[in-house]
């Protein structure tokens, strides 16, 4: 942490050789390293030190009217709520994402929020309206000019959580289909949760009693 602390103290001199009069370059730098730093705690489970910067990123995101910096405060909030299996901090802020990606008319941020709300109803046993907001999201990032590949990691996470409830229902077939698309999505990149994509298909193909194709998917 001491490079942080480093960095805070360098910021501050700047601030207060303004006199405390910010301009939006300093403010834009403030709230960039107020993120960072909230992101780098919670990622090392200093929670309460890392909910507390992103709190500031989102109050001085509003108070300034950045709302892409607001939206990434939301979003970090989210997944410190999945960390922390926290559901009540998780649709606090998926619903106030959503409110925000509206504002400026993000399709692809939507369809990610949307994927995450589909996570907060899986997490809470409700199958049936988690795929369905997982299938709204693939219907908005799949409307985006171009396939990128955040927006095909985006498409792949909802395939493959679509598929883990078609293999809870029993619908083994159904859930190889998705599976399967989850790994095609991935044909040009290869992100960390390609392996899980292989075993969700591996382990389905266990369940339909087909030896050498879940040798195949975890070969």
């Amino acid at each position: 942490l001491n490079w942080i602390h480093e960095v805070e103290v360098e910021l501050q001199k700047v601030i207060n050789l303004k006199g405390g009069d910010q301009n939006s370059d300093i403010e834009k730098i403030e709230l960039l390293f107020f993120y960072c730093k909230g992101r780098y705690l919670i990622r090392c489970g200093n929670y309460q030190e890392g909910i507390r910067m992103i709190r500031r990123v989102i109050v001085l995101s509003e108070r300034s009217g950045d709302l892409k910096s607001e939206l990434q405060g939301h979003k970090q909030m989210i997944i410190y709520g999945i960390q922390t299996n926290n559901p009540e901090i998780m649709l606090l802020h998926i619903t106030n994402g959503i409110k925000v990606a509206r504002k400026f008319n993000n399709v692809l941020e939507s369809g990610v929020l949307y994927r995450l709300y589909g996570v907060y109803h899986l997490m809470q046993g409700r199958g049936e309206t988690a795929e369905a907001l997982f299938m709204k999201s693939i219907s908005l990032v799949g409307a985006t000019d171009r396939i990128t590949n955040t927006n095909s990691i985006n498409l792949a996470a909802n395939y493959n959580y679509i598929g883990e409830i078609r293999n809870q229902a029993g619908a083994f077939d159904e859930a190889m289909d998705y599976f399967n698309k989850a790994i095609h999505m991935c044909d040009y990149f290869e992100p960390s949760a390609l392996s899980i994509f292989y075993i969700n298909a591996g382990k389905t193909a266990f369940l339909m009693n087909n030896g050498p194709q879940m040798a195949w998917y975890l070969d």
